[in-house]
C-alpha cells in the first residue's frame, strides 16, 4: 500500500512542474526560454560531470570540491535568471 502512495504523490509533483514549466513557457519570450534551454543543458551535462568525476576517481576530498564549485556555479546562474526575469517582468 505505501508504494502505490508513493507513486501517486510523484504524479502529482511531475505534474505540477509541468504546470508550473507551461506557465513559464506561456510568460516567457523566446530569448528568455532560449537562455534557460541552454543552462538547463548545462545543469545536465554539469551533473553527468559529476557522475563520471564520483564514479572515476577514489579520492573524496576533490569531488567535493568540485560539487561544491558546480553548486555554487550552478545557485549563481538560477539567481542571475530570476534578476533577468524580474527586470523584464518590471
Amino acid at each position: 500500500m505505501p508504494f502505490t502512495s508513493n507513486v501517486t504523490t510523484t504524479n502529482t509533483t511531475t505534474i505540477n512542474v509541468f504546470n508550473v514549466i507551461i506557465i513559464i513557457v506561456a510568460v516567457l519570450p523566446l530569448p528568455l526560454l532560449l537562455l534557460l534551454l541552454s543552462l538547463l543543458l548545462l545543469l545536465l551535462l554539469l551533473l553527468i560531470i559529476i557522475i563520471i568525476i564520483t564514479t572515476t576517481t577514489t579520492t573524496t576530498t576533490t569531488t567535493t570540491i568540485i560539487i561544491i564549485i558546480i553548486i555554487i556555479i550552478v545557485v549563481v546562474a538560477i539567481i542571475i535568471i530570476i534578476i533577468i526575469i524580474i527586470i523584464i517582468i518590471i
